[in-house]
């Protein structure tokens, strides 16, 4: 929108550099990678737009 002040991130991400010296340095055979997430699941059922069976 015009006149609106929009604001992504506040926050600075980690220097690209130190994040890649992180994976240069891991040992892949004890270094496996997961999933960082930053809230648990949320998922629900969508209940309501359930279509009936015949």
């Amino acid at each position: 929108a015009r006149g609106v002040a929009v604001t992504v991130a506040g926050a600075a991400g980690p220097d690209i550099a130190w994040v890649a010296s992180l994976g240069l340095v891991a040992d892949p055979a004890h270094a496996l990678p997961r999933p960082m997430y930053l809230r648990g699941a949320d998922a629900q059922p969508q209940d309501r737009a359930r279509i009936a069976r015949r």
